[in-house]
């Protein structure tokens, strides 16, 4: 690759068994599944979420 191209992505989530664009999402339910993956990925390592503040 040469220096100066750009490397471009674009994200999908499946919902229902079908790939949908993350960019045709509202900004709630990219938020709604952010928090979600987030949860997955922290419980995997042995997190779990607390409601409480400390």
């Amino acid at each position: 690759m040469r220096k100066n191209e750009l490397i471009s992505f674009v994200n999908y989530i499946v919902i229902g068994g079908e790939k949908v664009l993350m960019d045709t999402l509202s900004e709630k339910e990219r938020e709604e599944i952010a928090v979600r993956l987030n949860d997955k990925a922290m419980k995997a390592i042995g997190y779990i979420r607390s409601d409480k503040t400390a």
